[in-house]
């Protein structure tokens, strides 16, 4: 953090971190272990800067950056031009680094030099063009870094971030009483999400080359939505002013309820989709391309893709076989709230076998079975509910009862372990849980440890 005196010097993959506590004088011992934290904490900028120059397309576009840690700080960051503002609460030591990073805050940051400050939004309400964008750049950098699950894991956490807001809202609306009642779920977590399913409507190829044109063409100026909508037709030639028109300018999501059968003697799969959510605040019937698949057993799904346009649709799909597993919008290409009714043989299939990280919600589906019913039904193990809150200095796991599970669930297990405890256990009895997978949450800070069976 920066203070009185010279300031200490570290250079980490081209980025100097500096750090002098404000009460210290250069040399004193704190100074050194704020310096660690520093470059701990910061190292993965460098590298964040890359990627935002390839998904961009315009180099980082300031002589420098800058990135001060400061005391009493009233936000998580801001970002000033070419030097951001952070609470000094989220430097870091070696032990806190097993199981926590700032990396989201930190790219969010840097993704605004080009997104708030190269280019920025003409007026407040449409401010999503800044922190949505800043929130999805979050997004890629986990997906670059960490993997597809986790940018995956990163649209789930952001959708259910949204759903929890207590109103609806169009994202870009002139209603407010102060600009800063916009910064809420809107502006952030629903937008980074929309813009998650633009993706997934161009296909990476014309969505990234839309954003560098948008960029483009748009750099030193303010900007509005119609801005990007017009890029976006510019270079792929496709008017998606329907799009922008019921997830940007109107409010709510869809809410799906979802049914399937097969008909053996014809060989063919139904399923209904229902859009139930209401309409009289403005939320429309959505339209939205969505992809539907069956599977049998472990073999490949077979995947089709249907366009909703009203309030009800029956599509029926050919399909030699009776599927044991329906999958409606696998990856989660739609920011939506779906009740999609399945059978245990499905869950246990889906548990099991689905390459998909929206099986961990599948946690709460079960609810109307007891933990016991997961082990026995089921037969995975994916409900050892392995939930891990900061507490004390250590992050502990608490092994219990499945949120929402029937009375009967064993949920006065009490017992408390490190993380790399329980990881030793599992250790322990590789031949019957030979797969461990860990998915943290970014947001709620906890834990779901997953243990398959042989």
């Amino acid at each position: 953090m920066l203070g009185a005196g010279e300031p200490l010097g570290a250079i980490v993959g081209g980025l100097r971190v500096v750090g002098c506590l404000a009460d210290e004088e250069p040399g004193a011992a704190g100074v050194a272990t704020d310096v660690a934290s520093g470059e701990l904490t910061f190292k993965n900028t460098p590298a964040m800067i890359d990627l935002f120059e390839q998904i961009t397309g315009v180099d980082y576009p300031w002589a420098k950056y800058s990135q001060i840690v400061v005391r009493d700080f009233v936000f998580c960051g801001m970002e000033n031009t070419s030097a951001t503002t952070m609470t000094e609460n989220i430097l870091f030591d070696r032990k806190a680094a097993r199981d926590f990073t700032s990396d989201p805050l930190i790219s969010h940051e840097l993704a605004h030099q080009w997104f708030g400050d190269l280019m920025t939004c003409r007026d407040w309400s449409h401010g999503w063009l800044n922190e949505s964008f800043a929130t999805y750049l979050e997004m890629l950098w986990d997906e670059h870094h960490l993997g597809i699950d986790h940018y995956r894991q990163g649209a789930i956490e952001n959708a259910e971030l949204y759903f929890g807001e207590r109103y609806r809202r169009p994202i870009v609306t002139n209603v407010f009483n102060q600009p800063i009642d916009l910064f809420d779920r809107h502006l952030y977590e629903k937008g980074s999400v929309v813009l998650a399913m633009l993706r997934s409507l161009l296909g990476d190829d014309q969505f990234f080359r839309s954003i560098q044109r948008y960029i483009r063409e748009n750099q030193e100026r303010s900007v509005i939505t119609q801005d990007l909508a017009a890029a976006i037709e510019a270079e792929t030639g496709r008017n998606l002013d329907w799009f922008f028109d019921q997830w940007v300018y109107r409010p709510g999501h869809p809410n799906f309820k979802v049914s399937w059968s097969y008909n053996d003697d014809h060989k063919l799969a139904t399923v209904t989709v229902k859009q139930t959510q209401p309409t009289t605040d403005g939320t429309p019937i959505f339209r939205m391309p969505v992809t539907i698949d069956f599977r049998k057993g472990r073999t490949k799904p077979q995947s089709f893709r249907v366009e909703i346009t009203e309030a009800e649709h029956t599509f029926v799909f050919p399909v030699s076989q009776k599927p044991d597993l329906c999958r409606f919008d696998p990856y989660g290409g739609v920011l939506k709230e779906v009740d999609f009714e399945k059978s245990v043989g499905e869950l246990r299939l889906q548990l099991r076998d689905d390459d998909d990280i929206t099986r961990e919600t599948l946690v709460l589906e079960i609810a109307g079975f007891s933990l016991f019913d997961c082990f026995c039904k089921l037969e995975v193990v994916p409900f050892f509910a392995f939930f891990a809150f900061l507490l004390t200095p250590f992050p502990v796991v608490f092994i219990g009862r499945v949120p929402g599970a029937t009375p009967d669930a064993p949920h006065r297990l009490k017992y408390y372990f490190t993380r790399r405890a329980m990881l030793r256990l599992f250790e322990k009895h590789k031949d019957v849980f030979p797969r461990v997978e860990i998915v943290r949450s970014r947001f709620k800070r906890r834990y779901l440890l997953i243990a398959h069976r042989v």
